[in-house]
């Protein structure tokens, strides 16, 4: 699949981070946890292959903390200047090593991923941050589970149309293969998400604890080992480095001083774990994306792109460094060619279809039954630092992400053994 989905970006593929679904990736994370936990069935995904796997000598229970937004190439630049995260792999044994995530890189697709039984956005059929569902013949935005309205309109909830979260992946979740494993796991959520309709949608088999900040998590989910020894995975998710990394642009000043605060939180938390807790257990760090600058001379609006609003049959779908846009009847050719004139090179245009044969979703050959039309007939991937913007472009949003840029797409996992 690397080499179709290579040949179909052409020339842009040396500017792109290719998926890493083989085994190099955030999809590759739930089986590579059942291995660890004795978990062998059930992953539609394989583990993490020889380069990037992890030693289960030892090994009886696993934490994965999931900081959302941290880029692999900006806490890298990041690392060079505070000695926090290096010192961490020195102080437990751990290593870094350097996953993709999926595409889109956005994190209603990516924590989608980390939080199934391994099935790709192909598969699970949650393929941006908004698509077009058949079923509603409506362009859903899936982060916020609403319609996307027209200009002027209103956005409705997509519980009310009849699209209910718990049913709505034809897979299994990582909670409930786990459990068919005998593996008891917990999950801890910012509480004003605990109960989203993204977080049902995502979380079947757990019921998330709800934490009012990164200290509180880290200290249930402490208190939740101490007191159950039974409990062998605990899944913790933080979100304020990527809101940061939207608002302020990623590896600046702000950023720096959010990655800063949490990985002091994170040490302090790690210095004061009784040794019950430390024992056996393996912490892992990884994230969903990372993000680029958006800067306002690299934004284009769809509206003002020559020949293309004609061809369009619904609002496009996706996020501005990863576009979905549906096609009027015999129309999709037209529209792939008329966006390809009109973005020139600071974007690559595919056709959907291709991109689907071509594995940039997942394995073509296991796929939703609605992903090509969730898809849409062209995909637009944005290049360097630009960003296609369905209407005005958001002025207070500084960095994004989507795309197969090495900043959006590499992500750090950090494997610390906490009795090392």
């Amino acid at each position: 699949m690397g080499d179709a989905l290579a040949s179909l970006l052409g020339s842009h593929a040396t500017r792109c981070t290719m998926p890493a679904y083989g085994g190099g990736s955030i999809l590759n994370l739930p089986a590579e946890i059942g291995r660890l936990l004795g978990v062998a069935r059930g992953w539609e995904a394989p583990p993490l292959t020889n380069g990037v796997s992890l030693d289960t000598s030892g090994v009886r229970r696993v934490a994965m903390l999931v900081i959302d937004g941290l880029g692999w190439p900006d806490l890298r630049a990041y690392a060079a200047l505070d000695p926090v995260w290096h010192r961490l792999e020195a102080r437990y044994g751990g290593a870094s090593r350097v996953l993709t995530s999926v595409a889109p890189a956005t994190t209603a697709v990516a924590t989608t991923a980390l939080l199934s039984n391994g099935a790709s956005p192909a598969r699970s059929g949650v393929l941006g941050y908004s698509q077009r569902l058949a079923a509603i013949a409506r362009v859903a935005d899936m982060l916020y589970w609403r319609t996307v309205p027209a200009p002027g309109g209103p956005a409705e909830p997509l519980e009310a149309l009849g699209i209910v979260p718990e049913t709505f992946l034809p897979t299994p979740s990582l909670f409930e293969t786990l459990a068919r494993g005998d593996v008891r796991a917990e999950a801890f959520l910012p509480a004003r998400i605990r109960n989203s309709p993204l977080s049902r949608m995502q979380f079947r088999g757990a019921a998330p604890r709800g934490a009012a900040d990164l200290t509180d998590t880290l200290r249930q989910l402490a208190a939740q080992f101490e007191a159950q020894p039974e409990l062998r995975f605990a899944y913790a998710y933080h979100p304020d480095l990527d809101t940061v990394g939207h608002l302020r642009g990623p590896g600046g000043g702000a950023w720096a001083a959010a990655l800063a605060e949490i990985l002091a939180t994170l040490e302090a938390w790690l210095a004061a774990l009784p040794g019950a807790v430390r024992h056996g257990t393996l912490l892992l760090i990884t994230a969903d994306h990372g993000l680029v600058p958006s800067p306002p001379e690299r934004r284009r609006t769809l509206g003002a792109l020559d020949g293309v609003p004609r061809l369009l049959a619904a609002p496009a779908g996706g996020e501005p460094r990863h576009v979905h846009l549906y096609a009027r009847a015999g129309a999709a050719d037209a529209l792939v060619e008329a966006a390809r004139r009109a973005l020139g090179d600071d974007f690559v245009v595919l056709p959907g279809r291709d991109a689907l044969d071509a594995g940039l979703y997942g394995d073509p050959a296991r796929r939703h039954p609605d992903a090509g039309r969730r898809v849409g007939d062209a995909v637009v991937l944005a290049l360097g630092d630009a960003t296609l913007w369905s209407g005005d472009a958001e002025p207070t949003l500084n960095g994004m992400h989507g795309a197969l840029d090495p900043r959006e797409m590499q992500v750090p996992l950090l494997a610390l053994p906490l009795d090392g």
